[in-house]
C-alpha cells in the first residue's frame, strides 16, 4: 500500500493524472480489502484517490464524487470527529473539489 501511495503522490507532483488515479485507486481497492472501511489507511488511500482526481485534465464531477467519498470515509472512521486531522485533510480535499467545480466558498459567520 505504502508503495502505492508512494508513487501516486509522486505522479500527483509530476501531474501525470492517469498514473497518479490508478496507482491511489489500487492503494485504496487494497486497504479496503484488507484492512476494512474504518481502517485509517483506509481513509488515506481514499483521500489521496480523490486528490489524484484533481489535477490535470480533470473530470470535475468525478473529482467531488471521490472528494464526498474520502470525506465519507473518513467521518465514518473516526466517529464524526470534525477535528480529527485525518477529516480535517478531507474537507479540505473537499473543499478545493467543490471550488474547481465551481462553487463560491461560503463566509465565515462573524463572531
Amino acid at each position: 500500500m505504502r508503495a502505492l501511495e508512494n508513487r501516486a503522490k509522486l505522479a500527483i507532483e509530476e501531474v501525470r493524472r492517469d498514473e497518479a488515479i490508478r496507482d491511489a485507486r489500487a492503494a485504496f481497492e487494497l486497504a479496503r480489502k484488507r484492512l476494512g472501511e474504518r481502517d485509517p489507511r483506509t481513509v488515506t488511500s481514499a483521500v489521496l484517490l480523490a486528490e489524484a482526481h484533481q489535477h490535470g485534465d480533470r473530470d470535475v464531477a468525478q473529482a467531488l464524487r471521490e472528494a464526498e467519498r474520502g470525506l465519507q470515509f473518513a467521518l465514518q472512521a473516526f466517529g464524526g470527529q470534525a477535528d480529527h486531522p485525518h477529516v480535517i485533510y478531507a474537507r479540505d480535499v473537499r473543499g478545493r473539489a467543490l471550488c474547481h467545480a465551481g462553487a463560491r466558498p461560503i463566509a465565515p459567520t462573524p463572531r
